[in-house]
């Protein structure tokens, strides 16, 4: 006699079975996705007024934005900026 208990193969074929593990599939590449794919937006620096003059006058200010007492702006080119109170 075989003593190897039975494997009910029933219960994985079931339709609230498949869609658990179609969730769980989408769930993971989603994640990944997400992780991966998801373009991440411009890389945005706090600088100090001096810098920005400096840079204003290296004609390296591409665009400047203001919105009440905040100031937004962009670089022509890349520029290695030292934290305030650094230089």
């Amino acid at each position: 006699m075989d003593n190897k208990p039975a494997v009910n193969t029933d219960k994985m074929k079931s339709p609230q079975w498949r869609l658990l593990v179609a969730l769980l599939m989408f769930l993971i590449i989603f994640y990944f996705w997400a992780q991966f794919f998801t373009p991440g937006g411009p890389e945005r620096h706090g600088i100090t007024y001096t810098q920005f003059t400096e840079q204003l006058d290296a004609g390296n200010i591409k665009s400047v934005s203001i919105k009440k007492m905040r100031v937004n702006g962009e670089f022509i080119k890349p520029v290695d900026i030292a934290p305030p109170g650094e230089k």
